[in-house]
């Protein structure tokens, strides 16, 4: 069997802001300047190290519990000595990295979520295929 053309190196915490606000009407009142809950992610490659590298970001605003938490989780990869092509390391790193990263975003928010409420928050599942095939649209156009 063949080596996989991606490995996850290390990955770490790099960012944690967490506020959790004490009425209803405090975390009313900051509705419309904090921005709802999405994912962020970006990546780079290193040509000469054969290494790349992936900073994945979840805010999230649980009004029910009054809380906003941003963090953010970066992976280190190393590709297969055979995969060369700038295009072939991308879409490895975009799609395998990112699956490989993603479970360590979504356990860490659970955990930070559910510190003080036993209600936590999960993140969806995402398709890191059709997340790679949207950006491939647009970077066609």
């Amino acid at each position: 069997m063949s080596d996989p053309v991606i490995k996850i190196m290390s990955y770490r915490i790099s960012d944690i802001e967490y506020h959790q606000y004490h009425s209803k009407e405090e975390i009313d009142s900051l509705e419309k300047e904090i921005k709802k809950s999405d994912i962020n992610m970006s990546y780079g490659i290193d040509k000469e190290s054969n290494t790349g590298k992936i900073l994945m970001t979840a805010h999230i605003f649980n009004k029910e519990q009054k809380k906003v938490v941003d963090i953010g989780v970066t992976g280190f990869f190393k590709f297969r000595k055979d995969i060369d092509k700038f295009k072939d390391k991308q879409k490895y790193l975009m799609m395998n990295g990112s699956a490989m990263l993603y479970p360590y975003l979504r356990s860490t928010v659970s955990m930070i979520m559910a510190m003080d409420n036993p209600m936590t928050t999960i993140l969806p599942t995402l398709n890191f295929v059709d997340q790679y095939k949207e950006f491939k649209n647009k970077e066609d156009k």
